[in-house]
């Protein structure tokens, strides 16, 4: 438990760019806390390591590193999970802000730093968390976890299905047409649909199976010793029992649910496996919902694969890029601009762009607004792949139309994971 002397109290502040490691410290003085600085994710790993912590300022675009992948490792980590975490950072993209957000960060500084913000946002985010300790793990409305409870008893399921090499299975669900149902009977009404849907989760599934509010008309649930056919016919017997009521009583209706499961990998953590679940949801919705899909559909696919094209001026890694992703994607490389555009004139039905933002000659930044102008690609997901740790630079990629980014070097299966919710966010406009 955390110690309440301010003196004890000790601080992480991760950035790169040693000017702003400075100006942290100087910001932080006068709260008296134990200030240490790290420059890079893999200085930051070796700094969290070290025992706990009361607050982290961490900054997105690390050099080594992508900052959401440690903001993930910290929320994770037993022993870290409930450290407070701020994110520092210029991007205004709110793609980045809310998966910072579903990673649970207690708050955002904006770039270029306002000095005055900094020690009154630290306090008060330190206290807070050292009255409320997380507040509880459960959702106040429906009592059953929160997101925050649902990930700490997550972790626990899945440490013992690992060490006993047990299947471990989760699924997404998500209320069918619930802002209709808010409409149409009222947010008290909606309260209650809630409330029923995490009492039938509760009283339907066995005492070990994991159930959780994840945010909104969401719900997660994790059953150990269980593959997908055997949650998904656990989740159908669910949808039956809620088909039998009526809410609100007499003058409502029955709720129906559309699910998403997936298998849970051997490393895999449950953000990535949420990823999945998540795509299963997308199509599940998008095959008419009320349904639980254990596979994605084969649907608009080359020979059961989606077509991917790689922009990448460096031959070597387009190359390991390919083959990375050749067991996922049917992919194509073009080394600059002009053979992009040929690639995509060649076919219509890419899935996907991973662009390199600092191509040769023109920039990866002019083919990016060129896509976004043309209305063929208007629509099409690019996610781009850059080098470069500054902000600004990300926030005119953003601005440009950029879907997400990743950084290099990167890691295959966290590209993996954003080429795969890229691809499902744009099936599920469709």
């Amino acid at each position: 438990s955390h110690s309440t002397a301010a003196s004890s109290r000790r601080v992480l502040v991760v950035d790169d760019d040693a000017d702003v490691r400075h100006l942290m410290r100087e910001c932080l003085d006068d709260l008296q806390v134990q200030v240490h600085e790290a420059s890079t994710a893999a200085e930051a790993q070796e700094q969290l390591a070290t025992g706990a912590w009361d607050l982290v300022f961490l900054d997105l675009l690390l050099p080594d590193h992508d900052g959401r992948a440690l903001l993930s490792q910290i929320r994770v980590d037993n022993y870290l999970a409930d450290t407070p975490v701020i994110v520092m950072t210029a991007l205004s993209a709110s793609a980045v802000r809310n998966e910072c957000l579903a990673y649970g960060v207690d708050g955002f500084i904006d770039k270029p730093l306002q000095p005055a913000t900094i020690a009154p946002l630290a306090a008060a985010t330190m206290d807070r968390r050292t009255t409320i300790s997380r507040e509880s793990h459960h959702d106040e409305l429906t009592h059953i976890y929160n997101r925050w409870g649902f990930r700490v008893a997550f972790d626990k399921s899945a440490s013992l299905c690992r060490r006993y090499g047990r299947k471990l299975t989760l699924g997404i669900l998500d209320i069918d047409h619930f802002k209709a149902f808010n409409d149409d009977f009222g947010h008290e009404a909606g309260d209650q649909a809630l409330r029923t849907v995490a009492e039938i989760l509760g009283s339907t599934l066995r005492s070990s199976d994991t159930v959780g509010r994840w945010g909104g008309e969401e719900f997660v649930v994790a059953m150990p010793e269980t593959d997908t056919e055997g949650a998904q016919s656990a989740l159908a017997k669910v949808a039956d029992e809620l088909r039998k009521l009526v809410v609100p009583p007499k003058k409502g209706r029955a709720i129906t649910f559309s699910a998403g499961v997936v298998e849970v990998e051997e490393g895999e953590t449950l953000d990535m496996a949420l990823l999945r679940a998540d795509q299963r949801l997308i199509a599940a919705k998008q095959a008419g919902r009320d349904r639980i899909f254990i596979r994605l559909p084969k649907s608009a696919v080359v020979g059961g694969k989606p077509r991917l094209l790689v922009v990448e001026d460096d031959s070597e890694l387009a190359r390991l890029l390919a083959v990375e992703l050749s067991s996922d994607y049917e992919v194509t490389t073009a080394g600059a601009a002009e053979s992009a555009h040929t690639a995509l004139n060649a076919f219509d039905d890419f899935a996907a762009v991973l662009l390199d933002h600092e191509l040769p000659g023109r920039t990866g930044h002019s083919l990016l607004e060129e896509l976004r102008a043309a209305p063929r690609t208007e629509r099409l997901p690019i996610i781009i792949l850059t080098a470069s740790s500054s902000d600004q630079l990300l926030e005119k990629a953003f601005a440009a139309g950029a879907s997400d980014y990743v950084v290099k070097p990167h890691r295959p299966r966290e590209l993996l994971a954003r080429l795969a919710r890229a691809v499902g966010q744009r099936e599920s406009e469709r």
